[in-house]
């Protein structure tokens, strides 16, 4: 259901956020006291479906920005058409089947 998966994503999310704040060589328990509780904390989730296009140059998307939360998580489905900009280049994100892309958003950036 989709309560069953907003919930195993979330889980994924916490878990994730755990490894990140050890990463940058943060006390996860003095992180959570002082500065905010990530188990207290608000998740959204957006389900879109693009279908693959046979003339994917007359597609519309997203225009080009930034995430703010501090992580997001996708799942391209194996379809692929994510890029990032880096360098000033579009860059193509190549699909990975069963896989998810995790992106460092602009509120862990802060951190």
């Amino acid at each position: 259901t989709f309560e069953e998966y907003s919930s195993a994503m979330r889980s994924l999310a916490l878990k994730l956020m755990h490894l990140v704040i050890q990463s940058l060589g943060i006390d996860y328990d003095d992180f959570e006291s002082r500065q905010f509780r990530l188990k207290d904390s608000k998740s959204a989730m957006h389900m879109n479906y693009y279908p693959p296009c046979p003339e994917p140059l007359k597609t519309i998307g997203l225009p080009m920005h930034t995430d703010s939360p501090c992580l997001t998580i996708l799942h391209d489905g194996g379809i692929g058409g994510l890029q990032i900009y880096r360098n000033g280049t579009w860059i193509g994100v190549p699909p990975v089947r069963n896989a998810f892309i995790f992106l460092i958003g602009d509120m862990l950036q802060v951190i």
